[in-house]
């Protein structure tokens, strides 16, 4: 589609449209097979281990150091924040939409 600036894309077709929420929701769809998928590792991880009071993310964090050395805690925490900057361009569209006047 090659639209870039907001002001192309005012207007777009019904296809269009479409077509974007069909590739957000698929997106959306494998995002949350992969976390899933995720979260099960780690629960099963820290479960072998005997760790079954984990509360916080830091708790995981912390738990996964002495299993696997630090790399593994290292490693969590990084996929942790880049899940994060993987959520910027979900919840950052409704924001766009606003008017520049408009008080957040």
């Amino acid at each position: 589609m090659g639209r870039k600036k907001l002001i192309q894309r005012r207007g777009a077709t019904d296809k269009e449209i479409r077509i974007g929420e069909f590739d957000v929701d698929v997106g959306m769809f494998l995002a949350t097979v992969v976390f899933y998928f995720v979260i099960l590792a780690l629960a099963a991880t820290l479960y072998a281990a005997g760790e079954t009071k984990v509360q916080t993310a830091t708790d995981a964090a912390q738990a996964l150091g002495p299993l696997s050395s630090r790399a593994a805690s290292i490693l969590f925490s990084v996929g942790l924040i880049g899940s994060g900057f993987l959520a910027v361009p979900v919840l950052t569209p409704p924001f766009l939409s606003l008017p520049m006047s408009h008080p957040l």
